[in-house]
């Protein structure tokens, strides 16, 4: 359950977060939002949003001890953002229920087509397959003129 906040989150006191903030590929989920609320973390900033988690945060938010603590969202978006999409589409399609996996679908059907599609899992297997550790860079550029191409 360490989603990447977590394990960003434990290298900090409690109540030490007031000026941090937190970049993250992907939406943070509920309980990673609840953490960085906890942490009294300032921002967070995300490259893709997360539809399984629409408006759960503004309800959270609405609790009295989490309306004490502002945490500013801001989605980054763009093709960094389809990136981010991507790789943890690519990931979730293996282990995530059912639900989750038609909400995705239903909200960004492009997106998530070429998420989960064979260029997407040839490319990534291959990474891993290799004995060099993967980088950023290289992964993205070979996805970068499809994320171009859709126009996100």
């Amino acid at each position: 359950m360490a989603d990447a906040e977590m394990n960003a989150l434990a290298q900090l006191p409690v109540g030490r977060g007031q000026r941090y903030s937190i970049y993250s590929s992907f939406e943070p989920c509920y309980m990673c939002t609840s953490a960085l609320l906890f942490y009294r973390i300032e921002r967070v900033a995300f490259a893709s949003v997360d539809p399984v988690w629409l408006g759960m945060h503004e309800w959270l938010q609405s609790a009295p001890w989490a309306s004490r603590n502002h945490l500013t969202r801001e989605c980054l978006g763009g093709e960094l953002g389809a990136f981010g999409y991507v790789l943890h589409i690519s990931r979730l399609a293996e282990i995530a229920p059912t639900h989750v996996l038609e909400t995705h679908q239903q909200e960004t059907s492009q997106l998530f087509d070429f998420a989960t599609s064979s260029v997407v899992c040839d490319l990534l297997t291959g990474v891993a397959a290799t004995n060099e550790p993967a980088t950023t860079d290289s992964v993205l550029a070979n996805l970068w003129k499809d994320l171009v191409r859709m126009g996100t």
